[in-house]
């Protein structure tokens, strides 16, 4: 971690973090905003949420789809041992 000393009201200020939480503490004290809202990142983490949300969906619809069929085998392969289903594709 970079050493850093500042003097800043009379105190001696030597590890990021700790110059981090004074500033972050002062701009709450203080009521000033230190990020300002940006439309366009805004709309496109909106975007990516709404992407990342579908693949995810769609990722645990398949893979809920696989786990039936792996249930499903045991049964298939009874009702082909007993003639019920053509195990020849031709």
């Amino acid at each position: 971690m970079d050493l850093i000393s500042r003097t800043f009201s009379a105190t001696t200020y030597s590890d990021n973090q700790e110059i981090e939480r004074r500033i972050f503490h002062l701009a709450k004290e203080f009521n000033v905003s230190l990020f300002e809202r940006d439309a366009a990142v805004d709309s496109s983490i909106q975007s990516l949420y709404r992407v990342g949300t579908l693949i995810l969906y769609r990722t645990i619809c398949i893979l809920l789809a696989n786990i039936s069929e792996l249930q499903a085998l045991p049964e298939i392969k009874n009702r082909i041992r007993q003639g019920e289903i053509n195990s020849d594709p031709h």
